[in-house]
């Protein structure tokens, strides 16, 4: 599997080494906005997840990468996609980033590049992927991709006692430009 490139930054396969990376970055200020990662999330549990993620890399089921900078090569966050619907070829997705890189355009820089490898690789026709309601940076990233808004409902997510208000998207992946 190849890696994705943008001026700043390497999207790259997975490797259980990142385990204490991911671990670290696991902070409560990212587990907030995301609805499978816990924080704590222990090393171990994280070397669990790049295993089953990557084996699902290998299956063709999945398209996860690790986003990494450049100019150092620190592991900057993850970027997950997984085939939810074989027949119908939708993906779902997510994606975090640490919180010493929020707010400072690496979402916008790398998510374009990183769902074109997605679709191609995965051969997509749709992609889903939701944001809490109070997550307007990933709300508008969301919409800038071109995804178009599906619903508000309320979601249960296995790390929170309550459900919380998901915005659901949804791109036609044959109307996707890669370059925009």
């Amino acid at each position: 599997m190849s890696s994705l490139e943008t001026a700043r930054v390497r999207l790259r396969p997975l490797r259980v080494t990142d385990a204490p990376a991911v671990s670290a970055m696991m902070t409560p200020n990212v587990s907030r906005w995301v609805a499978t990662w816990p924080s704590p999330f222990s090393v171990e549990a994280a070397a669990e997840r790049l295993t089953r993620a990557i084996a699902g890399n290998d299956a063709g089921t999945a398209f996860s990468r690790i986003a990494e900078r450049k100019s150092d090569s620190a592991a900057m966050g993850w970027l997950g996609i997984a085939v939810i619907d074989e027949a119908e070829r939708i993906g779902s997705m997510g994606y975090w980033l640490g919180e010493a890189y929020h707010g400072q355009g690496y979402l916008s820089e790398i998510l374009r590049p990183f769902v074109a490898g997605a679709i191609s690789a995965l051969q997509l026709k749709y992609l889903d992927a939701g944001a809490q309601v109070n997550n307007i940076a990933s709300l508008a990233a969301l919409r800038r991709l071109g995804m178009q808004f599906v619903e508000e409902r309320m979601d249960q997510t296995p790390i929170r006692p309550d459900p919380e208000l998901v915005a659901f998207y949804r791109l036609d992946c044959s109307a996707f430009s890669p370059s925009r």
